[in-house]
C-alpha cells in the first residue's frame, strides 16, 4: 500500500445494507503507510440508482474541513423506498491530495402507507391430524402443535424487472424463495422480538432470480418464538404472542421505464401444509417425507388444489427493518 485511502465505508455502521428507512449515518476508516499522514477535509454525495439507468443526486455534502470520520449523517431530500444508492466518499489528506471511493446502500420501505401486503395464514377450513398415540407422555403436548405451511403465489413477467426487491416477514419464522431460489441465509427469521410492540422485516435483491414469463414467491412458514414453547414454566407454556403464525411479503420491481408493479401477500396466495408435521424450538422437529414435494416453489407446479389463504391482518405500524446485508448490485 501507498498513500493514503479510505476503507471500510459503511452506512449505519453496516457493509452495503438493505432496508435503510430514515437519514443513513455514514463512518470510513483511514490507512497510510505514511507516517504522520491524516485527513483534512471530506465530501459525501449520495445519489439514486434509476431503473432506467443513471443516477439523481439526493445530497451533497459538499466540501467540509474536518477529520471526522464517523457519525456524518445524511442531509437531503427523503429517502425513496425500495431503491439503490450510492455514496461517494472523497478525502483529503494534509498534502492536498484527494482519493474517492463508493459504497452502496438500499432502502426497505420508508412510509407505512406504501406497504401493499397484508398478513396472511392457513386456512381455517383446515383441519390438523393429530400424530398417532406415542409411548412417551410429550406426544399430548405436541399434538397441540400445527403442520409449518407452504405459501405461495405464481405471477407473470412480460421482461425482467431492472430492480426487484422483496421485503418479508412473520409473526413466527419463515424461510422465502424466488423461482425456487432461496433468498437470503438467516435462519430463524425474522428474530424473536417483543412482537406486541415491534415485528423486524428483511429486505433482498432479488433481480437476478426473475425471469420472462411465469414466475413464483413462496414461503415456508413455522410458530417460531411467536407460537411456539418458549420458557420451562408449565402454566403458559406456548402461544405467548399468538395461536396462529403469519406471513407477510411485499415484491417491489421496477421496469427500465420506470413504472413499478408489487407482489405482495393477500388472498390471491396459495397454501397448503407441508411434510413437516411440526417444527418448535424446545419439541424439535418432525416430518413426514411421504409428503415431500420438492419443487412446491417452482412456478411449474400446480398448485390448483391449495387453498386460498386468509387475510388475518393489515397492521403494519410495528414493523421495523433488520437490515440485510449486500446491496445485491454491482
Amino acid at each position: 500500500m501507498s498513500g493514503f485511502e479510505p476503507y471500510a465505508l459503511r452506512a449505519d455502521g453496516q457493509d452495503a445494507p438493505q432496508g435503510i428507512v430514515a437519514a443513513p449515518v455514514f463512518s470510513w476508516r483511514l490507512r497510510s503507510d505514511r507516517r504522520g499522514a491524516r485527513q483534512t477535509a471530506y465530501r459525501v454525495v449520495v445519489a439514486a440508482r434509476l431503473p432506467g439507468g443513471g443516477s439523481a443526486r439526493a445530497w451533497d455534502s459538499g466540501r467540509v474541513e474536518s477529520a471526522e470520520t464517523i457519525g456524518v449523517r445524511y442531509g437531503g431530500a427523503p429517502l425513496a423506498s425500495s431503491l439503490d444508492y450510492d455514496w461517494t466518499l472523497t478525502v483529503e489528506d494534509e498534502t492536498g491530495a484527494v482519493v474517492e471511493r463508493v459504497a452502496a446502500f438500499a432502502t426497505g420501505i420508508v412510509h407505512p402507507d406504501e406497504w401493499a401486503a397484508a398478513w396472511i395464514g392457513r386456512n381455517p377450513v383446515y383441519r390438523h391430524v393429530a400424530l398417532p398415540p406415542q409411548d412417551t407422555d410429550i406426544s399430548f403436548t405436541v399434538n397441540k402443535l400445527q403442520p409449518v405451511r407452504r405459501f405461495v403465489r405464481h405471477f407473470d413477467l412480460d421482461v425482467v424487472p431492472a430492480v426487484a426487491k422483496v421485503h418479508a416477514s412473520a409473526q413466527g419464522i419463515y424461510r422465502l424463495y424466488v423461482n425456487g431460489h432461496r433468498v437470503g441465509t438467516d435462519e430463524l427469521a425474522p428474530g424473536w422480538t417483543e412482537y406486541r410492540d415491534r415485528i423486524t422485516y428483511q429486505s433482498w435483491d432479488v433481480t437476478e432470480h426473475l425471469r420472462p414469463g411465469r414466475n413464483s414467491i413462496a414461503a415456508l412458514l413455522g410458530d417460531g418464538w411467536y407460537v411456539g414453547f418458549i420458557g420451562t414454566d408449565r402454566r403458559h407454556q406456548a402461544q405467548h404472542y399468538g395461536t396462529e403464525p403469519a406471513l407477510l411479503a411485499q415484491l417491489t420491481m421496477d421496469a427500465p421505464d420506470g413504472g413499478r408493479s408489487l407482489v405482495a401477500t393477500d388472498e390471491s396466495w396459495r397454501e397448503t401444509a407441508s411434510e413437516i408435521l411440526y417444527a418448535d424450538l424446545l419439541m424439535g422437529q418432525y416430518e413426514d417425507s411421504r409428503r415431500a414435494q420438492p419443487d412446491w416453489h417452482l412456478p411449474d407446479t400446480d398448485i390448483s388444489d391449495w387453498s386460498s389463504a386468509v387475510v388475518v391482518g393489515t397492521d403494519v405500524d410495528r414493523l421495523t427493518p433488520r437490515w440485510t446485508r449486500g446491496s445485491g448490485r454491482p
